[in-house]
């Protein structure tokens, strides 16, 4: 009940922000997206009949992604028009490979993911294609907003986990942090899709109250919540941003008061966490076995062994599914014990822990280039795009930051992972913006040029 209560929650804060904008349905679609996708995609999907698959809500945003930009062309609205960016042309390569990889090895593939694989990225496509002809600022604004308030509610969410009920809200994996306690993942699925979220947040925060004394409330808890995960490839990512965003973005220097305010709420999560501490068990077993678990060593033997398989497997292997993949960890002795959401039990091959490398395993030598070109494409076409006129154009700068940085430690190159949609929307706002900006600038050199001109001719 309580997880049907968030989506209505969600629906009429979707709503609510959405309102102020100049393109509602495209504002609400996109934002309810954003605040209840984790919920509906672990509690409510829908079956289809007769269907290897059912309908997500990544789905649903496709269909309407789709719609829209159908609705687009045949009524001849508005919508930005230019040259593509550099990283469009790798995502098309992308999506052919890993056709390819899945029409090789369709045989040993479900029905189910035969269809979803290539969906997943023709998702992420029409989702950006979406948002790159059809995003405006408003619309943007209201997208920040929800991206702040989830990330709130999320850290909130984490607190009460960690602290007073383990299951409140929680759709995903039960991972042990210490003790009796549970890794905080919000409303996510995992400890690391809510990290990445949240960490993002951050960054949308600092932009957003620049300058503003809830800076010091809003930054601090969602910092904390990000330590919460107790994922250390989060906290990496958080120090790496953060300071990177202190030291190249943050201009405004803030009063001393501010400080205070930011030490003293410190000082108030330094005390909570000493009260965590004191009531774990320092004996626990899981406690001893999460200090000296080293999952360093084995990730970099796997990462040795699928690299000489991506050789062997020049275009793929299509999927972990392939009896290939799973005897190959199977020798290796790199099997894990899975539970779905039904209760029945598997012992799976592990995935593979880098999205690099299980780009070149499930697509081949060359979709793993292909993956990391697109990547590296979309960092150097983000950075480009910083402008001091756009606060918020740092912000898919950091996505595709977070985004290269989580695939080195998780499998984020399949394109179904909510980041990785959230990464389509900013991609394609960036691309948007900084043309009606362009734009803008050029009308108002226009407008400055022809009165130059009349001014002479008097």
């Amino acid at each position: 009940m309580i997880f049907l209560l968030y989506i209505i929650f969600a629906a009429i804060t979707a709503c609510f922000l959405s309102m102020k904008t100049d393109r509602k349905v495209l504002s609400f679609m996109l934002i309810l997206w954003l605040l209840a996708q984790p919920v509906i995609n672990a509690k409510y999907i829908i079956p289809l009949p007769g269907l290897p698959f059912e309908l997500q809500p990544n789905r649903i945003l496709f269909l309407f992604s789709l719609v829209y930009l159908l609705w687009g062309l045949i009524s001849q609205a508005e919508e930005l028009t230019g040259t593509n960016p550099p990283f469009e042309k790798y995502i098309y390569i992308y999506f052919g490979l890993v056709l390819f990889a899945v029409l090789l090895n369709y045989a040993f593939m479900s029905p189910k993911n035969v269809i979803s694989v290539p969906l997943e990225i023709a998702t992420f496509l029409a989702v950006y294609k979406l948002t790159k002809r059809h995003m405006t600022e408003k619309v943007v604004e209201a997208i920040i907003r929800a991206i702040v308030f989830l990330a709130v509610i999320g850290a909130i969410i984490a607190i009460v986990q960690i602290s007073l009920d383990s299951m409140f809200l929680r759709t995903g994996d039960l991972r042990p942090a210490f003790g009796n306690k549970l890794r905080s993942t919000g409303i996510f699925q995992s400890e690391y899709d809510f990290g990445y979220f949240q960490i993002l947040a951050v960054i949308v925060a600092l932009i957003r109250y620049n300058g503003k004394a809830i800076r010091f409330l809003i930054t601090p808890l969602l910092m904390f919540s990000v330590l919460l995960t107790f994922h250390r490839l989060d906290y990496i990512i958080l120090f790496v941003c953060y300071v990177s965003y202190d030291v190249f973005f943050s201009k405004q220097e803030l009063p001393l008061p501010l400080y205070v305010v930011a030490g003293v709420l410190g000082l108030i999560l330094l005390g909570l966490s000493i009260e965590l501490y004191q009531s774990m068990d320092l004996h626990s077993v899981m406690l001893e076995e999460r200090l000296k678990e080293d999952t360093v060593t084995g990730r970099v033997l796997q990462y040795q062994v699928v690299w000489d398989s991506i050789l062997a497997y020049p275009w793929g292997l299509g999927s972990y599914e392939h009896p290939d993949y799973v005897k190959l960890m199977s020798e290796h002795g790199m099997l894990v014990w899975y539970k779905d959401r039904f209760g029945n039990s598997y012992t799976l091959p592990l995935v593979v822990h880098n999205g690099y490398l299980a780009a070149g395993i499930r697509y081949g030598f060359f979709g793993m280039v292909t993956f990391t070109m697109l990547i590296f494409s979309m960092y150097r076409y983000a950075k480009k795009q910083i402008n001091s006129m756009i606060p918020y154009s740092v912000v898919p700068f950091y996505a595709v930051l977070i985004y290269a940085m989580s695939n080195l430690s998780n499998d984020l190159s399949i394109f179904r992972a909510y980041f990785v949609v959230l990464l389509a929307i900013l991609s394609g706002a960036s691309v948007s913006i900084n043309r009606v900006v362009l734009a803008k600038q050029q009308s108002a050199m226009g407008a400055e040029g022809q009165e130059v001109v009349a001014r002479f001719k008097v």
